[in-house]
């Protein structure tokens, strides 16, 4: 999640569009801690679709909007989804805490590591 957080901060800065909410689906988005805690470090509100195929709901509204079926993604999410969400919403107290980690701790991390990942991309590469 922090390194989401990074790369995420990245594009808001190139872009210049802030983020505002998360939608999360699959994997780690089960777990309610996971979901709250990536709430807390984007500090923003999550949302996580109850449906677990989530993957093949959004092919699907897409391929809706593509076909006519709906006017908009916005319209489909209506249609085919609608209040099946969960909201984790963020704690200004932990998104504080969460930020210091991040660039206090685990921002420490990554350079140290650079030379290791690299020998480790080089031995798996092509396997």
């Amino acid at each position: 999640v922090m390194e989401i957080k990074a790369k995420s901060d990245m594009m808001v800065e190139s872009l210049g569009l802030p983020v505002t909410e998360l939608y999360i689906g699959g994997g780690g988005s089960k777990s309610d801690f996971c979901a709250q805690t990536i709430s807390y470090v984007f500090n923003v509100p999550v949302y996580r679709v109850r449906d677990a195929e989530n993957s093949s709901l959004g092919v699907a509204m897409c391929a809706s909007v593509g076909c006519g079926i709906y006017p908009s993604l916005d319209d489909a999410i209506t249609g085919m989804v609608g209040d099946k969400f969960d909201e984790f919403t963020p704690n200004a107290q932990n998104h504080e805490l969460y930020t210091k980690l991040r660039k206090d701790v685990i921002g420490k991390f990554y350079p140290c590591l650079e030379e290791v990942l690299k020998e480790l991309d080089a031995l798996t590469r092509d396997k």
